[in-house]
């Protein structure tokens, strides 16, 4: 088969084999302080779990040796729907039930043929901003239909361009899911990480953001 060094670990593991790390449980109080510390630990739980996973696919080492990759695209001028703002604003809400809704009409506006391609191009750059915190959400079904949500993305003809220059925002954080310790949500990385990144790509999309992931192991293990 085709041989990619050090980057075949990443594309051809089983994560389902790779997860040897539970995930850690974090209490909090029902107010103040100690509510909003309990839910950053409970997302840097998930985060970290999917990143120590990623990093035992990778050998235990994020020093990696990478190709080139170039990556084209440019957004279209045009005003964001207003719609869709929202539901990005009700997905940075506390409540999993809130966040849960909002991306349920955030996959209904990249779903909706109403939607024309200017339209999608100059919401995805948005969407991908908010995806690295929703697929590392404590909730794991927040999780999982983010990931969800990228299959959408990619089904879009009004999103290919975007989706090329945005790489370096959303290749990590969908790349970690991959790895995350429920199965419902690795399955639905695996799904989208197939329909977002040709095969073919693969190789050049992970040297093309080396850097990113590197980083995001590291920062991950370390929160």
């Amino acid at each position: 088969g085709r041989r990619w060094g050090l980057l075949a670990p990443l594309s051809t593991l089983s994560p389902h084999n790779t997860l040897f790390l539970s995930e850690r449980h974090h209490q909090a109080s029902a107010m103040g302080k100690d509510r909003d510390k309990g839910m950053r630990n409970a997302r840097s739980s998930a985060s970290s779990a999917q990143a120590a996973a990623l990093a035992n696919a990778m050998g235990g080492s994020t020093n990696l040796t990478f190709a080139s990759f170039a990556a084209d695209g440019g957004a279209a001028e045009a005003e964001v729907d207003s719609d869709f703002v929202l539901a990005l604003k009700k997905l940075q809400k506390r409540d999993p039930t809130t966040k849960l809704r909002a991306l349920a009409d955030v996959a209904g506006f990249f779903g909706s043929a109403e939607r024309g391609d200017e339209d999608v191009a100059v919401a995805v750059p948005l969407w991908f901003a908010s995806f690295a915190g929703a697929a590392c959400d404590n909730d794991r079904r927040v999780r999982d239909q983010a990931c969800g949500v990228m299959g959408r993305v990619a089904a879009r003809e009004g999103a290919r361009k975007q989706i090329g220059k945005g790489i370096k925002e959303w290749l990590f954080p969908l790349l970690s899911a991959r790895f995350d310790p429920d199965p419902n949500v690795r399955g639905a990385a695996e799904k989208a990480l197939a329909e977002v990144l040709p095969q073919g790509k693969v190789a050049a999309a992970y040297a093309h953001c080396r850097k990113e992931v590197v980083a995001g192991v590291e920062e991950a293990l370390g929160a």
